[in-house]
């Protein structure tokens, strides 16, 4: 492409910048010799690409089927637990440092003024604390048996609420239902449909309304097995050990997606380890029975454990947290 662009002084500056040409004088000559992959490569390329799009854009979540994530987002993690790690005191990532540690990417990178989290933790010591945590501390027996008695109480509560809700919107639904029938009868009985088409228009609303908040509001109650932590806990061993095979690209997406974030927190000169998890999988992991079920009836209960937790608690528990030094 050659006379693309011409150049002269701004006149408000004086300083020498370029202008575009008309696209009639702009001159393009193929020079097939000078590529740099064939056509054919070219196009195999731009199919995978698209096929690797066209994955993406299947998942549940809609802004991921309306943004289909790009190729090079898909890549597997090198290391375990990497992109999950977070400094405590800036936020910033952890990555490595050296041929065995990690450290805070802000400090190291930005300075003590962004970050001042100097220290260090082994890629073999963090992922096998965090191994630990999952199998023993993340759902411990005996603090499972609070959530559960906690859960049940406050969820008891709220049934109680959404009865109360549910009894007056059907007694408000047959309210509603009588008027119709009422103003339908008097449209038989010659009433002009000029004085009743109106109130006739909006009680037929209000009765849609109605109906869609009652098929709404119906929800099953969810049930925790009071066997699931110790189901959790056999589970991630089985997790540990199928990490040590040869092909353990399943295990390794299995155990990320236990963890929702690491948080590293800077503690007596040393690195605490604060593991938050991810509460879907983890009861979809330690579910029984059909796997697609269970996975739905685990996000179910996800959602309803948001919900309780966030009526006592401004923020969002989406995750459950262990700590441990």
């Amino acid at each position: 492409m050659w006379n693309r662009l011409h150049y002269g002084k701004d006149p408000e500056t004086g300083r020498r910048r370029s202008f575009a040409n008309a696209a009639g004088a702009v001159i393009t000559v193929p020079v097939p010799e000078r590529r740099v992959v064939s056509d054919e490569l070219w196009e195999a390329a731009k199919a995978r690409q698209k096929a690797m799009d066209g994955i993406a854009s299947k998942t549940p979540a809609a802004a991921a089927a309306a943004h289909p994530a790009p190729f090079w987002s898909k890549q597997r993690p090198r290391y375990l637990f990497s992109g999950l790690m977070c400094c405590d005191e800036c936020g910033g990532g952890f990555s490595k440092i050296s041929a065995q540690h990690f450290g805070c990417s802000t400090a190291r990178n930005k300075g003590a003024t962004a970050c001042g989290n100097k220290l260090s933790i082994r890629r073999d010591v963090l992922e096998q604390t965090v191994l630990d945590g999952l199998r023993h501390r993340l759902m411990a027996p005996d603090l499972f048996k609070v959530f559960v008695s906690e859960f049940t109480t406050e969820w008891n509560r709220l049934q109680a609420a959404s009865a109360g809700d549910i009894t007056a919107r059907e007694a408000e639904y047959g309210r509603v239902k009588r008027q119709v029938e009422r103003l339908v009868d008097a449209l038989v009985n010659g009433t002009p449909p000029a004085a009743v088409n109106d109130r006739l228009t909006a009680l037929e609303a209000r009765r849609l309304a109605l109906e869609a908040e009652m098929a709404a509001s119906v929800a099953p109650a969810p049930r925790l097995h009071p066997s699931l932590a110790e189901v959790y806990r056999q589970r991630v061993a089985e997790l540990a050990e199928a990490l040590s095979r040869e092909d353990a690209s399943e295990a390794r997406e299995l155990v990320r997606g236990l963890v929702d974030a690491i948080l590293l927190v800077p503690e007596d000169g040393h690195l605490r380890v604060e593991v938050r998890g991810e509460l879907a999988a983890i009861l979809s992991l330690a579910s029984a029975g059909n796997a697609k079920s269970a996975g739905q009836e685990a996000d179910a209960l996800s959602e309803q454990v948001k919900m309780v937790a966030g009526t006592r608690n401004r923020r969002s528990h989406h995750s459950t947290v262990a700590i441990w030094p």
